[in-house]
């Protein structure tokens, strides 16, 4: 069980894991969201950072801008990056270890995931200017959270402990609330704005498939959704279920299928799914919600993925016509984080380097130094 969880942790947990202050002359970011219609990945302007301090880039702020961490001194520094005219703003300080950034889907509220120790997680919760607007501390171990995709301020946390026991909450940052709320399972996900979505696994059962549950936050109602499941991913109104094929020459094939939150299908294709010693470990993914495109890498072949060394195609799934194209060759499954606008990505460990992915180029974002 504790593999599984641990394995789930990494797939459904991305650790998306700064800079001098701007002129005074300079425009305010929160005032100055520029069109970037006419922008191309030759005009990013790549800044220079110490390898002794810089952590990461962590999210987008929106089109023009993305956010970086330093950590120096025991402090960590969140900065604002515009690409296009190479200048940086302090966004916000803390005293506190900061291990990711992420945006809610609309681009208004921003979590920190911070850690004091090793027993004790908070998550700081900022508006667009950079204001602590509300914070919540668990004792736990690890923390997973999950936005509301249609209430910018709410969302569900699950707190772990190091033996892997869990408590989820429902937190509200504007009425600046704490609610424990009993879902069987970790790692649930919002389906719309009142339900949520879970693979329902059995106690010390091994298996590589359970079943996707829903459950209504106001009532407590679960419905089965479907029967096996391998592993799932919540976008803004839209659910991706990757179940393996009947087929038995293609187990290890599987099906990404795609619903809507009514749970319509829209679309599905198949690819090669690589294995490990407790489940499927399936790539890094991302999707653009208003043009309704998948992006994810593909592997070339089956087969175990301690082993594998074929490389990776990142490709692009539309749903709107249920075609899929292949943007890059070649390259390795690493964490990328796509902009607002679905035309660039971040990529990369440290997402330290930038993709076009309409002209299909990418370059270098950041010089490091000593």
């Amino acid at each position: 069980m504790k593999k599984r969880y641990i394995l789930y942790a990494f797939l459904l947990i991305v650790v998306l894991l700064a800079g001098c202050e701007q002129s005074s002359t300079k425009k305010d970011p929160q005032k100055q969201d520029q069109s970037t219609t006419h922008q191309t990945i030759q005009n990013v302007k790549i800044i220079s950072v110490q390898n002794s301090s810089f952590y990461t880039f962590a999210d987008w702020y929106d089109n023009r801008h993305v956010f970086y961490i330093e950590n120096h001194n025991g402090i960590s520094t969140i900065f604002l990056y515009d690409l296009y005219n190479g200048s940086k703003k302090e966004f916000f300080k803390t005293p506190q270890k900061v291990i990711t950034l992420q945006a809610n889907p609309s681009h208004t509220r921003f979590v920190l995931y911070t850690s004091k120790s090793e027993k004790e997680a908070s998550l700081l919760f900022l508006d667009k200017k950079g204001n602590e607007i509300h914070s919540v501390t668990l004792h736990s171990f690890d923390i997973q959270y999950s936005w509301n995709p249609t209430k910018p301020s709410e969302l569900i946390v699950t707190g772990f402990g190091e033996d892997w026991s869990f408590n989820t909450y429902l937190i509200n940052i504007q009425k600046h609330t704490k609610q424990k709320i009993d879902i069987p399972q970790p790692f649930a996900q919002w389906l719309n704005g009142e339900e949520v979505v879970y693979l329902d696994w059995k106690k010390d059962q091994q298996s590589l498939q359970a079943p996707l549950r829903k459950m209504n936050m106001k009532t407590g109602k679960t419905t089965t959704l479907e029967k096996g499941v391998g592993t799932f991913s919540m976008f803004p109104e839209t659910l991706l279920a990757v179940k393996a094929m009947e087929d038995s020459e293609k187990e290890k094939n599987g099906t990404y299928e795609f619903y809507s939150s009514k749970w319509h299908k829209m679309k599905q294709f198949s690819a090669p799914v690589l294995s490990n010693f407790s489940g499927w470990l399936l790539p890094y993914s991302q999707f653009d919600s208003r043009q309704e495109v998948f992006y994810t890498y593909v592997p070339y072949q089956k087969g175990d993925a301690s082993e594998y060394k074929g490389g990776f195609d990142m490709v692009s799934f539309s749903l709107k016509d249920g075609k899929m194209k292949r943007l890059f060759k070649g390259v390795d499954n690493i964490p990328f984080k796509l902009s607002p606008d679905g035309t660039m990505a971040l990529y990369g460990y440290q997402l330290e380097e930038i993709m076009d992915l309409t002209r299909k180029e990418k370059r270098i974002l950041a010089n490091f130094s000593s």
